[in-house]
């Protein structure tokens, strides 16, 4: 099938514009999903900084509240009476800064709970040198050993500590503030140590969970999750343990036996030694079947790391929005502009149609067809000179014409004389033979 001129140029046009749209289109849908993912990791970034910081300000408040704790002469004297005699059975009276008071184990329970001033500790208790609980505000510790424990091992040998773990005791998770308490000459007598419940931190985490579609893991040092929002995720660790890890965590009991089962964060697990501040990660969860964005972030000089999940998914969604919404105004621009360049194609190719019926009509022996074309332009001129030409044409054509019927007519007139010389012949030749 043959098309014309015009058909092939709108055609063209048309191609050219759908290209360039489609082109543009999928240009913006690539740079808005870069932007938004930016955008996303920067802000993730931004709060995981914040939330750290506040967790950091909840710590240091444990920390402060044991060493108060450790370095109150009451709790001091106390702790170096029962190194001596384990059994105090007559109260002792001692000259405090703050006055006269009384050493005993009842009273010791009442000045440890005074410290527990917002309920955020479920047990404030005292360790003896050999990692025996002389003293406890919860009553179920005291006679237990916690000579295993970290922050016990720690304490004893001067270094004050924080760690978690489910207690032992209690099986209930907890933050464990340990600090040595020394006497006047620098002796070590033994450990205080305050058990913060897990709500504090759990509370301040969700509170800072701004959009609320994030999924939030709160780890200790092994990339144990001890708190998410996503519950099934909860003793559960970013990775693979090593078998090194999983038997310390075993020996120290810190979880009570639970089977630490790996997540699909191998990346981010064996990053948590190198953190210092904070990592983006862009993985592909094969648990979840989907890609998502993960920021690590480290909880100060602390063993503690928190992780902000979140699905690219929702950010493609926002970006193919835009880019269906630029679809579709690429589409209505396209057929605007069609209709634009088809009707533009038929103006200025129109002169070409009259063109081209002129010359037919000359063909035809027309020629008193004018080639009208009003363009203004080199086309008009050229109708012009089709004009001219017909013109001459028909002048020429008359003038062949005549020539033609002159020639005619002196064809017959001779064709005439011939028969005639023919007739005349026969007649001369008739009458000889007669």
């Amino acid at each position: 099938m043959k098309l014309k001129l015009k058909t092939k140029l709108s055609l063209v046009i048309i191609g050219i514009i759908s290209f360039f749209g489609i082109l543009s289109v999928l240009f913006v849908y690539i740079q808005t999903k870069a932007s938004l993912v930016s955008e996303v990791k920067q802000g993730l970034g931004s709060v995981s900084l914040v939330q750290a910081h506040g967790l950091v300000s909840i710590f240091q408040s444990g920390g402060n509240l044991v060493k108060s704790i450790a370095v109150d002469d009451t709790i001091i004297e106390y702790m170096r009476v029962k190194d001596k005699n384990p059994v105090i059975e007559e109260p002792i009276m001692f000259d405090s800064v703050g006055g006269r008071v009384e050493i005993s184990d009842k009273a010791t329970l009442r000045r440890l709970t005074r410290y527990n001033i917002n309920d955020q500790y479920s047990a404030i208790y005292l360790i003896s040198t050999n990692g025996t609980t002389w003293e406890s505000t919860d009553k179920t510790f005291v006679g237990q050993n916690y000579a295993f424990r970290d922050y016990f091992k720690q304490a004893i040998s001067g270094n004050p500590w924080v760690d978690v773990s489910i207690g032992v005791t209690s099986q209930k998770l907890g933050y464990y503030f340990s600090y040595p308490v020394k006497s006047s000459a620098g002796d070590i007598l033994g450990v205080v140590v305050v058990k913060m419940m897990p709500d504090t931190i759990n509370k301040f985490i969700l509170s800072n969970n701004i959009r609320g579609n994030e999924v939030l893991m709160f780890t200790d040092s092994d990339g144990v999750i001890i708190f998410s929002n996503d519950e099934s995720r909860i003793y559960k660790s970013l990775g693979l343990l090593s078998p090194e890890q999983q038997s310390l965590i075993r020996e120290k009991k810190r979880y009570s036996g639970l089977e630490i089962k790996p997540l699909d964060y191998g990346d981010v697990q064996n990053d948590l030694a190198l953190v210092y501040k904070y990592k983006i990660y862009e993985i592909s969860d094969e648990i979840d079947k989907k890609k998502e964005i993960v920021n690590l972030t480290k909880i100060g000089d602390l063993p503690f790391y928190l992780v902000i999940e979140r699905g690219l998914e929702e950010l493609v969604a926002p970006a193919m929005r835009i880019a269906l919404l630029l679809s579709l105004l690429v589409f209505l621009a396209a057929m605007f502009a069609i209709v634009a360049i088809i009707f533009l194609v038929n103006r200025i190719l129109r002169p070409l149609d009259v063109l081209e019926n002129g010359v037919q009509q000359l063909g035809k022996e027309n020629f008193d067809y004018k080639f009208t074309i009003s363009t203004g332009d080199e086309l008009e001129e050229l109708g012009k000179s089709f004009d001219n030409m017909a013109v001459k044409l028909k002048v020429s054509y008359s003038k062949l014409k005549e020539q033609i019927e002159k020639l005619n007519r002196t064809n017959h007139l001779i064709v005439e004389r011939e028969k005639k010389m023919i007739e005349l012949k026969k007649q001369i030749k008739e009458h000889k033979n007669s």
